[in-house]
């Protein structure tokens, strides 16, 4: 079982990219293809979510457990789904809609977001930043 770990720093100055750190050499690498990628999430299961910063828009990608390759996972309005995190079957993870001031959930199956709840909190992408 791989028991490594992925991270990426939290210096946004800093170069993006995601680190890999392996407990059994004590090495820390630069994850092959995940260049422009921040954010890594680690599902139960070894799946990989990350966002990418390229061209000044942001979407969602998927490295499943075992494979080497990246997948778009074409969430619409990608930018606005804050915090994601992945839920216990791994098969879907959840963040939180800045633009629609909802929790949401997006299905890696079904390729469908979907409002878990909606929140009465004044959020807005520009607060997130500020």
């Amino acid at each position: 079982m791989d028991r490594s770990c992925s991270t990426t720093l939290t210096n946004y100055a800093a170069p993006p990219g995601i680190l890999r750190f392996d407990p059994a050499t004590r090495r820390v690498d630069r994850l092959s293809g995940a260049e422009s990628y921040r954010s890594p999430k680690c599902s139960a299961d070894g799946n990989l979510l990350a966002v990418d910063f390229e061209r000044g828009r942001s979407r969602f990608v998927l490295r499943r457990a075992g494979t080497t390759s990246w997948e778009n996972l074409d969430v619409l309005d990608a930018y606005f789904l804050q915090y994601p995190s992945w839920r216990r079957d791994g098969r879907s993870f959840c963040g939180l809609s800045t633009r629609d001031g909802a929790v949401m959930c997006y299905s890696i199956a079904d390729r469908r977001l979907d409002t878990l709840a909606s929140i009465d909190l004044p959020i807005s992408s520009e607060s997130m930043l500020a």
